[in-house]
């Protein structure tokens, strides 16, 4: 990619579609920022209505997270590559941070260095 905000776009559009495509709803607002060999994604709006109704019921919290987890880590096997080509570069690390409260997340994805 030529420079920062066309690779944050591509970013975006992919892990928006792929996000839509496990969820069944994609988040309300996506947004990229890439400093050196880090890049941060955060989803605003994520919560399926399902999940908003157990967001309010004993125990719904843990149970999202539950499934949440289980998919995501089924899913950076398709997601993580299609970055790595977006960015030219490999993966090196990747976790994320969900807070069901505020219907956000946040992917943390740092490049090796170098490449």
């Amino acid at each position: 990619m030529d420079s920062a905000s066309q690779m944050e776009s591509a970013v975006k559009r992919v892990i928006s579609a792929q996000y839509k495509d496990l969820f069944g709803k994609g988040p309300d607002e996506t947004t990229v920022q890439i400093t050196e060999n880090i890049m941060v994604i955060k989803f605003t709006g994520i919560l399926t209505r399902i999940e908003e109704t157990l967001h309010r019921v004993e125990q719904g919290d843990a149970l999202i997270r539950e499934i949440r987890e289980s998919i995501i880590s089924i899913a950076r096997r398709q997601y993580l590559p299609e970055l790595e080509s977006i960015a030219g570069r490999h993966i090196e690390h990747m976790t994320y941070y969900f807070s069901d409260a505020t219907n956000q997340m946040y992917l943390f994805i740092v490049f090796e260095e170098g490449h």
